[in-house]
């Protein structure tokens, strides 16, 4: 029985052989062509400087070359400097990628990108052990690897793709357990892999994992050995994170638990944010039918189940961390997808040309993705690949050059971290004195004085984090009260390109890489004369 079973399902899998070699072609291509083409961002400057100093150091020191790491007034590094707010294995990752190629933005979005990619693998195997079907893997890989939103992410010196090869390691290990095999290995080193990516989606994913195991796992042998292994891997590769620098401190930078009426607020935002960019929530209804009339002919009721938790876990648990963006979210990305998948090919089995017209409405239009008319995705895609923009960290350290003297402090009021992975030219942070515990050695005046202000670069983000931030009537008012005499230069530079390869936000992508408006605000210099 096993045999003809097997000589059954080998025609269809041979047949998505090569289909499925060029889906990883084609990946790969979007994932690694360009990767170093726009600067490094914000966060992504933040890290690779911690990881430059993991190779000068041996450690994550927020004090590297002279120049102080930091958001949120020092409160992600200890009194020595050690930072604790992110955990230090991907640190290392990129120090070693560092330590291959150089210093530079290729050599840390590789390893990341390398992971994204790879993680095809075992999302593909955990596709087909579902289904045992080659089309809805195939189907769910295309869906995966071809959202405009997985490639933004993926290719970014972040551990966004990590998220997803690691839910991948984790279900298969889970389902090897529900198929009574050896599974302990691959879910250990997915939790692991999970929680060092972010703690707040490992803790989401298993509480969607301990939903189904409670209520809707057969046999004790599974909940006793999901429980035990979670238990032991927290344990020994986890929670030792949480034992360096303050917990309080680490959850109360970036987590203020909301009101009820915050709460639902940020649900409907979070279900916005999938709606529009992973799969449109109508489907949703088109689930809904056929759970009532048990019509699921290409997946198991316990394997539909099973996603279900993760995903109402994932959509419920974070609007209470106060959180409300995509990236909080990841381990839904290609469970939703292979839902969106099979969803499809029902439709297709049931009816050819609906099933075709269904994929070119919900994928290639972007028609129901707000229940409304937009614009897709895929013209800002274009240009993000191949229409040539002036990148601001590329000419303003430049620009600035030019008349920069030693002894003079540029102030920015957002990528700080950017100018600090790019340039040497000192800057003056403005951090707020009495929020900064003492270091060891002690921060220099520059950090704390907004007299040493030299240069003003904008555009304005007041109130980002909780730094002090300084916009530019203001530094021009204290100037001339003061009788200094200023000039201004505008770089031409439309604000929008400011951190040009940041895609948290669907607006603001579109925005940067659609169509520009005629007239854009544009980076101002403000220089203080002697």
């Amino acid at each position: 029985m096993i045999k003809e079973t097997t000589r059954k399902m080998q025609p269809n899998f041979k047949k998505w052989l090569w289909p499925t070699l060029f889906l990883a072609l084609v990946f790969g291509f979007l994932i690694f062509w360009r990767l170093d083409r726009f600067s490094l961002w914000h966060d992504e400057a933040d890290l690779s400087l911690l990881s430059k100093s993991v190779l000068q150091n041996g450690l994550p020191l927020a004090l590297v070359d002279g120049k102080f790491i930091t958001q949120w007034n020092g409160a992600e590094s200890t009194s020595h400097y050690l930072w604790f707010f992110d955990t230090a294995p991907f640190l290392y990752l990129r120090a070693a990628s560092f330590k291959l190629f150089g210093v530079n933005a290729w050599a840390a979005r590789f390893p990341f990108a390398l992971l994204g990619f790879l993680s095809i693998v075992p999302l593909g195997f955990l596709f087909w052990r579902w289904t045992r079907n080659a089309a809805v893997t195939w189907l769910s890989l295309f869906l995966f690897a071809f959202n405009p939103w997985v490639l933004l992410y993926i290719r970014q010196s972040k551990t966004y793709p990590i998220n997803f090869f690691g839910i991948g390691l984790l279900l298969l290990g889970f389902l090897n357990w529900e198929e009574k095999k050896k599974g302990t290995l691959l879910y250990a080193v997915g939790l692991i892999l999970l929680f060092h990516a972010n703690y707040f989606i490992c803790f989401l994913s298993l509480g969607g994992l301990a939903l189904y195991t409670l209520f809707f796992a057969e046999g004790k042998e599974i909940k006793i050995r999901a429980l035990l292994t979670t238990i032991v891997t927290v344990a020994l590769f986890c929670l030792p994170f949480f034992l360096i620098g303050s917990f309080e401190t680490r959850t109360n930078m970036m987590t203020h638990f909301p009101t009820v009426v915050q709460y639902f607020k940020k649900f409907g935002t979070h279900l916005f944010y999938f709606n529009r960019q992973i799969v449109p929530l109508i489907l949703v209804f088109v689930w809904i039918y056929w759970w009532r009339t048990s019509q699921w002919f290409l997946v198991q009721k316990k394997t539909l189940l099973l996603i279900t938790c993760i995903v109402l876990v994932g959509w419920f648990g974070v609007p209470i961390l106060n959180f409300d963006v995509l990236r909080y979210g990841f381990q839904l990305f290609p469970l939703l997808c292979f839902l969106m998948a099979v969803t499809l090919l029902q439709i297709y089995k049931k009816n050819k040309i609906a099933g075709v017209l269904s994929f070119v409405i919900l994928w290639g239009t972007g028609l129901f993705q707000s229940f409304t008319l937009i614009k897709p995705e895929w013209p800002a895609m274009k240009n993000y690949y191949l229409k040539e923009y002036a990148d601001p960290i590329q000419i303003i350290p430049k620009m600035v050059a030019e008349k920069w003297k030693p002894g003079e402090y540029v102030y920015l009021n957002s990528s700080q971290h950017v100018w600090q992975f790019y340039s040497d030219i000192p800057l003056a942070y403005i951090a707020e004195p009495e929020k900064i515990s003492p270091k060891v050695p002690p921060l220099e005046k520059r950090w704390t004085d907004r007299q040493v202000i030299r240069w003003w670069i904008g555009p304005d983000r007041v109130g980002l984090a909780e730094g002090p931030h300084i916009s530019e009537e203001e530094i021009k008012k204290e100037w001339e009260a003061e009788g200094h005499a200023y000039e201004i230069i505008d770089t031409q530079i439309p604000v929008l390109n400011w951190d040009l390869n940041s895609p948290i936000r669907y607006k603001h992508f579109l925005e940067r890489f659609g169509d520009r408006p005629p007239h854009e605000e544009t980076i101002q210099l403000l220089h203080r004369l002697k």
